[in-house]
């Protein structure tokens, strides 16, 4: 009996030192009634979301006021060739640019990534606060020629999601990544979802919110071959109106086109005589689905890009806008 006490005696006292250790080194304790807590809700508040549109304002002015204005320039761009913003980039002298080893642009300073995989972005951000991302390309085609948008948003959270994907980017780590850290947040309290291709999943993130249309589905895609979203669509197809333009240039067997028409889903090769070059969902007429990836297996999972689910109607009626445009011309 009293070796029994003792050997209690003793476990207990091993139990006590080690819980004050843990305390004193500040490592959590569990305990059965231990609540573990969610991440808080990141709240924003600033200025009004500002929209373009290629074909109707001139996005390369836009971005140069943006460049003109800032001291710290990070970027990650598919190609650059537009020479007002080769030379807006070349008079400040903090500036950082990736872009994809194609690229055959006269900007001298630029690190390209290496040939596993497209480094497809099409971001800036500006002094650590503002972010300009879309579908153009800073080109004389993508300015000029071609449909795009781009998006600025004026968000320390959202710029700090940026800045670190152009870290990872800046120093090598291509076609892989860290998981984003702070994935949602609201803007003026509307929703904002942001991810990275391939590390955060944007394929699972983007038939999620295709998944959860009520009422409509609008799409502009360079590209689209990826064939859940085909399926999902087809099977969605009797509870919602679905419509989408894609790019003529793009025309090939693997193209979900042939299997959206046949399904009588009402679909269209653009008209445009350059590029059709968005890479757009609009769901139920309040959100949308924007950035540089284009709804294939390689957008999603093996180039480098970005992209935002914007929860906005007013947001989503500007694209809605660009949509009809698009679609009755």
């Amino acid at each position: 009996m009293v070796n029994f006490n003792k050997t209690i005696l003793i476990t207990a006292l091993i139990a006590f030192s080690i819980l004050i250790v843990l305390l004193n080194t500040g490592e959590p304790v569990l305990t059965s009634k231990t609540i573990i807590q969610e991440k808080p809700v990141i709240k924003e508040y600033g200025p009004e979301i500002k929209v373009y549109f290629c074909q109707m304002e001139n996005c390369s002015l836009k971005l140069i006021e943006y460049i003109k204005n800032a001291t710290t320039i990070h970027c990650a761009f598919f190609d650059l060739d537009n020479k007002p913003i080769i030379n807006a980039l070349l008079n400040k002298k903090d500036v950082k640019i990736v872009l994809d080893d194609t690229s055959k642009t006269t900007y001298p300073y630029a690190r390209t990534d290496n040939q596993n995989q497209l480094s497809h972005n099409k971001f800036c951000v500006f002094d650590s606060s503002i972010i300009w991302t879309g579908s153009q390309n800073p080109t004389d085609r993508c300015t000029y020629l071609n449909d795009n948008n781009a998006i600025v948003i004026e968000s320390k959270t959202l710029a700090k999601n940026y800045e670190a994907e152009f870290v990872e980017l800046w120093n090598g780590i291509y076609g892989r990544g860290y998981e984003i850290s702070n994935p949602i947040i609201y803007f003026n309290d509307k929703k904002i979802e942001n991810y990275f291709c391939p590390e955060d999943d944007c394929k699972k993130q983007v038939l999620k919110t295709l998944n959860s249309a009520s009422e409509s589905i609008y799409i502009l895609a360079f590209s689209l071959t990826l064939d859940e979203i085909g399926d999902l669509l087809i099977k969605k197809q009797s509870d919602l109106d679905i419509k989408g333009v894609f790019e003529r240039t793009q025309v090939n067997k693997y193209h979900e086109f042939y299997k959206l028409n046949d399904s009588n889903i009402s679909v269209k090769w653009d008209s445009n005589k350059y590029n059709m070059h968005h890479k757009v969902f609009i769901i139920d007429k309040k959100i949308v689905l924007t950035g540089s990836a284009n709804p294939t297996q390689g957008g999603y999972e093996k180039n480098d890009e970005n992209i935002l689910i914007i929860h906005d109607e007013t947001i989503a009626n500007y694209y809605l806008r660009e949509f009809n445009r698009i679609w009755n011309r």
